[in-house]
């Protein structure tokens, strides 16, 4: 893994974030009004080395419990920034004022007040959400890495990736928040406002892979509900939208064979995540249930009988 990712841009952008993290934890070091939180800040570049050691070794889950620990640090420096007197209230809480006024759901409820954060019902507090039922145990699967050695599958290797950019992301801005309210033009303050232009395009790159791998899911669900067209829309879109295919690819009028020659020739020299969609989006567009060994996941009980180490094949 480490090998294939040598001259990749995720792993470039790996770099390049912990760089950008110890630079910012040295310039809290030395600022009064944030050297307190420094702590926070070490404990960020901890979980994003654990985050980057357990997706090269092939412990996604591990990762998704990491970036649940920087989810809690993003809200709080959020929270802080609100309301820079819950620092030292912060600080110097007991175990009592830790649980009634400093728990996750509190400072989420805060900031979902404020309108900060992106803390509606579709959005990162879904993602907090989805974290918190990862890490504890439940009767049902979820669409993310079980615990131990995760799934080979082409599209899983990648979630450590996408889990790892896009906290990123969103830490930065936290960061950026807590720093231009307490300390304003501080060397901290113009570090956290920079976009490392590697991590970005880390994230856009392992976002397409994301965005695939729905998509795929979406599709058949949606085939399955007898919405052929929106279930075509759901590949066809990104695929659009990221260059792959346009809007004369397939013939109006093409036949199935046309269409599989098509879409299997746009795949050449593709990435794992767009061969697969563009082969989900043949399955789909000749209303045929998409295998569930594209996604890697089981998109129904009937789908345990499909061997995931079967070759795809594609039915004229």
């Amino acid at each position: 893994m480490s090998a294939k990712l040598l001259n990749n841009i995720r792993l470039q952008g790996a770099n390049e974030l912990l760089v950008q993290l110890d630079q910012i934890a040295r310039a809290f070091e030395v600022e009064a009004s944030l050297k307190h939180l420094n702590f926070l800040i070490d404990r960020c570049i901890a979980d994003f080395e654990t985050a980057i050691e357990v997706t090269l070794s092939g412990y996604w889950a591990v990762a998704f419990d990491a970036m649940r620990d920087i989810l809690e640090i993003q809200f709080f420096l959020m929270d802080f920034a609100l309301c820079t007197a819950h620092v030292d209230e912060w600080l110097s809480a007991d175990d009592r004022t830790l649980r009634r006024k400093f728990s996750p759901v509190e400072v989420r409820r805060r900031l979902k007040a404020a309108d900060v954060g992106n803390l509606g019902e579709d959005a990162a507090s879904i993602d907090y959400k989805g974290h918190s039922m990862g890490l504890h145990v439940r009767p049902n699967n979820m669409l993310v890495p079980t615990k131990g050695l995760s799934s080979p599958h082409p599209l899983h290797r990648d979630m450590g990736s996408w889990e790892i950019f896009e906290h990123s992301r969103t830490l930065f801005i936290a960061i950026a928040m807590f720093t231009h309210s307490v300390a304003p033009n501080s060397e901290a303050d113009r570090l956290a406002g920079q976009d490392p232009p590697l991590v970005v395009s880390a994230w856009m790159e392992a976002n397409k892979s994301q965005t695939l791998f729905r998509a795929i899911i979406r599709s058949e669900e949606k085939r399955r509900k007898r919405d052929l067209g929106a279930a075509a829309m759901e590949l066809v879109r990104p695929l659009y939208d990221m260059g792959i295919i346009t809007s004369d690819t397939i013939g109006r009028d093409a036949k199935n064979e046309e269409i599989n020659a098509a879409l299997l020739e746009l795949g050449k020299g593709k990435s794992q995540a767009v061969k697969r969609a563009l082969i989900a989006l043949a399955f789909i567009l000749q209303d045929q249930p998409v295998p569930p060994q594209l996604a890697g996941v089981l998109l129904s009980e009937a789908d345990e009988a499909v061997d995931p180490t079967a070759e795809m094949t594609l039915q004229p």
